[in-house]
C-alpha cells in the first residue's frame, strides 16, 4: 500500500504518511480511508498528510489539487469532523502548491505547511 494512517486517538490527529503514491489511481481510495475514519470520530480529527517521500511533479500536484476541489467526489475537507490540515513537505514547490490551495480556483481550501511531523503537531497543537 502506498500510504499509511495512523490515528493518535490521545492527541485527536491522524498522519497519513505516503510513500510514492499515485495520484491518478490511488488519492481516491486514501481519501475514502480518510472519510471512514473521520465518520467514526465523534468531534473533529486534525490530519497531517506526510508527503516527504513522494516524488510529485507539477502534473501530479495539479492532478491532486483537482481532485480536492471537486465536488462530484468527497474530499475529507468537506467532511464535518475535519479539524486542521497540515502538509509535511521539505519540497519549496510542493509547500508553495499547498498554500496556493487557499484560493477561490481552488476552494479556499485552507492548508498548513510543516517541514516535518513534529512541526505540524505543534502547528495544530499551538493552534496556529
Amino acid at each position: 500500500m502506498p500510504y499509511h494512517i495512523n490515528h493518535h486517538a490521545e492527541s485527536n490527529i491522524v498522519v497519513v504518511d505516503f510513500d510514492n503514491l499515485d495520484v491518478e489511481t490511488e488519492l481516491g481510495p486514501l481519501n475514502q480511508s480518510v472519510w471512514d475514519l473521520l465518520d467514526t470520530q465523534s468531534q473533529p480529527v486534525h490530519v497531517v498528510y506526510d508527503i516527504t517521500n513522494t516524488n510529485m511533479d507539477f502534473e501530479e500536484m495539479m492532478k491532486a489539487a483537482n481532485f480536492a476541489r471537486s465536488s462530484s467526489k468527497t474530499p475529507t475537507h468537506h467532511h464535518p469532523n475535519i479539524g486542521k490540515m497540515v502538509v509535511v513537505s521539505k519540497n519549496k514547490m510542493i509547500q508553495l502548491a499547498a498554500k496556493g490551495m487557499d484560493t477561490v480556483m481552488f476552494g479556499n481550501l485552507k492548508l498548513a505547511v510543516a517541514a516535518t511531523q513534529e512541526e505540524a503537531v505543534e502547528i495544530i497543537l499551538s493552534g496556529r
